[in-house]
């Protein structure tokens, strides 16, 4: 029996914990992107860009 085999069977079907865990970080993952969006500009050096997002009330 091949081990690999059986991780990808595990793999496959998810639970509606693991379900629910993929939406929460889908979630996070959209705000992040949200607030890149926001905070960034072409031509911005990452430092720039982490000190406005620092600087910026929420």
């Amino acid at each position: 029996m091949n081990i690999s085999d059986d991780i990808y069977s595990m793999r496959l079907i998810k639970s509606d914990a693991e379900i629910e865990l993929l939406r929460e970080s889908a979630k996070w993952a959209n705000l992040a992107h949200s607030l890149l969006q926001d905070y960034t500009a072409p031509g911005m050096y990452d430092y720039e860009i982490s000190l406005r997002l620092h600087l910026t009330p929420p």
